[in-house]
């Protein structure tokens, strides 16, 4: 944060997405007060990140459009 403090946080489902089943970043006791009138900013550190997963295919022309 811009402040330099740790911010709290949980990764979990919402009840609004539960059909979906995906986990979300949710971030806790933000010092919204303190930050009136400042644009808050958030850094995110990550040990590892999940290796990408390509998108499905459906033929050759497309497989080939979606490596370039």
């Amino acid at each position: 944060m811009n402040t330099g403090t740790p911010v709290e946080f949980a990764v979990e489902m919402v009840p609004s997405d539960h059909a979906e089943q995906k986990a979300y970043l949710r971030l806790y006791n933000l010092p919204v007060n303190e930050l009136a009138n400042t644009v808050p900013i958030i850094k995110l550190e990550f040990d590892t990140l999940p290796a990408p997963t390509p998108p499905p295919s459906e033929n050759a022309e497309t497989a080939e459009i979606l490596r370039r």
